[in-house]
This record gives C-alpha cells, structure tokens and sequence, in this order.
C-alpha cells in the first residue's frame, strides 16, 4: 500500500466473476494517518516567521529593485544617446528591414534592438513591415 498524507492507494484484484487476472488500484482514506499529521503542521505565520524565509524575501525584493533601478539607468542612456541624436530622412529600398537600416545607421553606445525601436517610434510604424518607397527618420 502507498500512503500519501491521508490518502492510500491500495492494490486489490479484480473479482471473480470478471475472470480477469488484472490487478486494480483502490483509493482508501486513512483517518489514523491525517490526524497524526494535523499535530505537526506548520501554521501559516510559522512559515512566513522563519528567518529563512524572511532572507528570502528581502533577497527578492533587493533583485526587484536593482533590476528596476539597472533598466530605468540604461533606457536613460539609450534616451539621451538617441534624443541627441542627429536625423536624416532616408528612402526604403527592396530588401531593406528595420534591423539592416538601424545596422547601417548605428549609434554608438546604442542596441541595435533599441534602435528598432526608436525608429519604429518616430516613424509612427505599428509593425516592422516597410513598403519600397517609404521615406523614413533614422538617426545619423
């Protein structure tokens, strides 16, 4: 018989008048089982209480706001690379995508994905489709 917590699986055979040799599984509840183990459950405020749970929290929340504070520093620096920025307008040539404009119009210090980005923002693009043609603002 396998136990878990006040449930047991319990192997029986099939009845005689199947004429199966199968083994099945019987679930069986065992009260003697549960009550010993109500005695030494945890409450909720002995878990939350526990120092190493509390280090784990104050761990999580340093990580959140380091993160928070690396991410805010870097946009800051992509904004003013690229707010300072000089612009050109440039035509859209077969073949062209946003990621090969924004290579061949890198700035330096910059992501190329960043400047995806801020090209998608100041061409008012919705998606990365280009049509031949198309006049775009990329920085110089």
């Amino acid at each position: 018989m396998t136990t878990y917590g006040a449930l047991a699986i319990k192997p029986q055979q099939a009845c005689a008048r199947q004429n199966s040799s199968r083994s099945h599984l019987r679930l069986v509840y065992d009260k003697t089982n549960s009550a010993s183990q109500r005695k030494t459950k945890q409450t909720p405020s002995q878990v939350s209480g526990s120092p190493f749970v509390r280090l784990a929290i104050v761990f999580a929340l340093i990580a959140c706001i380091t993160s928070i504070a690396v991410g805010n520093i870097r946009n800051q620096a992509v904004c003013n690379s690229l707010g300072n920025a000089q612009t050109q307008s440039i035509c859209v040539m077969p073949g062209d995508t946003l990621w090969s404009i924004a290579e061949r119009h890198a700035v330096e210090g910059v992501s190329t994905y960043d400047e995806v980005q801020w090209i998608r923002a100041q061409n008012n693009l919705s998606t990365a489709e280009l049509r031949v043609g198309a006049n775009l603002v990329v920085p110089i």
